[in-house]
């Protein structure tokens, strides 16, 4: 095949090839030193080669075997030591030594530079033929050719990145607030990669080069910028002055420090609510009116838990300065907007777990007149699967209170649906709905509930500057703003409700939940029909 064909079926299956390499021994540099072996026994071949039918085919099965070679050659290894002098193993260990860091340097490069390296040191093109071949000033390409070579050197006299093991870390948890797009897809899905992962973590402190980024994560450079080219895409990382990148996502660090510090100021705190707020909550709860609020068994406990829960949500919001935070906003290519927040390493014996918040649910108003509101926090609710977040159930749960769904077979998956979620229970030889259901419009249902004493409101104030205080130093400078807001309203946060319960169970205010109540409290159905009672 002529030379030029041949170079472009090289470049097409560089990556394809390191990733067969990689794949077989989960090891960088390994996987580097074989698929260099493996191109080029290709290169080689497919240069006295003519026509190749399956050029697939053909690649893998030449890596196969050098792959194999390889395995064999390492078997060998310890007879082949004893049998050269302990000389010449020295300079042949120190030599490989050599090659692989060198080619593990050129790796880190840029794709620009590494293409001149090549052309320059492997081919023999002189400057002037590199130049017109990539289109630059033969200025331009002495002045890569040096940084590329400074690099190099750097990376040799460079001991960190041998002594010093990379810290891997794991997004535990990622959430969003907006809009998803038009296709609906998760913001998990363009973190589903470790190595996407880490990228953004790489540079979320301060802005990086993809160079930078590859050399911290001891990675190739070809395989940074292609995910950093996904991230900027979608808006998770946005373009920095001298071609660095800065990741536009929330990302809370676990410290046990700072876990501690938070849960002693939500223990003062939701003591304080607990004394100022929630009696005048249980008090309005004495005067609602059962004709238009479906409590399951009349369970006033089982009422308390949802509506603690969603008056505090409600009423004990502070307004204050508003915090201007679109440029947090995360724009994707399918339409997306939102705002991303993602946990690392989770510490789970200092973290309660958060509350979060689901209310009005895309559902088709003209055949089903509900509306939906949901609090779920792991240590309260039993949690079993998203079905708890979707409507699902509760549309078919509507049609049950209709009258629409007949007890025979052709049902039989709807009920499991409601008896699985709870919606349903037995009792006796019946069933009953296991939900708090009110005809009232949710405007109405609001106003029956106390506001906010203004003493508490400045107790509120003081809470948010406690609170973003507390969290400031664990976040990089340009994502204050964004920490500002997520501390505002600190009485409302999920998390802080969980310690409103802890508080009033300890006292006895609430009685734990049942078992059969944990997938249901803490859930409202505003709906135009009740269930019978």
């Amino acid at each position: 095949m002529e030379k030029e064909f041949v170079d472009g079926i090289i470049s097409e299956y560089m990556k394809k090839i390191y990733g067969f390499a990689l794949s077989k021994t989960m090891d960088i540099d390994k996987a580097e030193e074989i698929a260099s072996k493996i191109t080029l026994e290709v290169y080689k071949s497919l240069l006295k080669a003519d026509n190749i039918f399956d050029i697939n085919s053909y690649i893998y099965t030449i890596a196969r075997n050098v792959y194999a070679c390889f395995v064999m050659d390492e078997k060998n290894d310890n007879q082949f030591l004893n049998q050269v002098s302990q000389n010449r193993q020295f300079k042949e260990l120190n030599k490989d030594k050599i090659y692989n860091r060198l080619r593990r340097e050129i790796s880190y490069l840029s794709n620009l530079q590494r293409e001149i390296v090549v052309l320059y040191y492997f081919h023999k093109l002189k400057t002037k033929e590199i130049a017109k071949r990539l289109n630059l000033s033969r200025a331009n390409v002495k002045w890569h050719l040096v940084e590329a070579r400074n690099s190099i050197k750097d990376g040799f006299n460079e001991n960190k990145r041998d002594s010093q093991k990379l810290r891997q870390i794991t997004f535990t948890e990622i959430k969003y607030f907006g809009y998803l797009g038009l296709l609906n897809i998760d913001t998990s899905y363009f973190f589903s990669k470790s190595l996407t992962q880490n990228i953004a973590f790489s540079a979320y402190h301060k802005a990086k080069s993809s160079i930078e980024i590859a050399k911290e994560l001891s990675v190739p450079v070809a395989f940074v910028e292609d995910e950093i080219s996904h991230l900027v895409d979608n808006g998770y990382m946005n373009k920095a002055p001298n071609s660095k990148y800065l990741t536009n996502i929330y990302v809370i660090e676990s410290s046990k420090e700072r876990e501690e510090r938070i849960n002693e100021v939500y223990s003062k705190y939701a003591e304080l609510v607990c004394e100022m707020y929630i009696p005048l909550l249980f008090e309005s709860i004495k005067k609602i009116d059962a004709d238009f609020v479906y409590t399951p068994q009349n369970d006033k406990n089982f009422l308390m838990w949802t509506i603690v829960a969603y008056a505090c949500w409600k009423r004990l919001s502070i307004i204050r300065n508003k915090i201007d935070i679109s440029k947090y906003r995360v724009k994707r290519k399918d339409d997306g907007d939102n705002i991303v927040t993602v946990t690392v390493g989770k510490d789970l014996e200092t973290h309660k777990d958060l509350g979060c918040e689901y209310s009005d649910l895309v559902i088709d108003k003209d055949i089903y007149p509900i509306k939906t509101w949901q609090f779920i926090s792991h240590n309260i609710t039993q949690f079993k699967s998203y079905s708890h977040w979707l409507d699902l159930p509760f549309t078919t749960l509507y049609d049950f209170i209709k009258g629409k769904i007949a007890k025979n077979q052709s049902n039989i998956d709807k009920f499991v649906l409601l008896y699985s979620n709870d919606f349903l229970v037995d009792k006796n030889d019946s069933e009953y709905v296991n939900l708090i259901i009110t005809s009232m419009p949710e405007e109405s249902f609001i106003e029956m509930f106390p506001k906010i004493p203004e003493e508490l409101k400045i107790m509120g104030q003081e809470f948010d500057d406690i609170m973003y205080k507390i969290n400031k130093s664990y976040f990089p400078a340009h994502m204050h703003d964004l920490c500002r807001f997520m501390n505002e309203n600190s009485f409302t946060c999920g998390q802080f409700r969980v310690y409103i319960f802890d508080y009033l169970l300890q006292k006895g205010l609430l009685k734990p939940l049942k078992r059969k109540q944990k997938n249901t409290a803490n859930k409202i159905m505003f709906s135009d029909t009740l269930p019978q009672r």
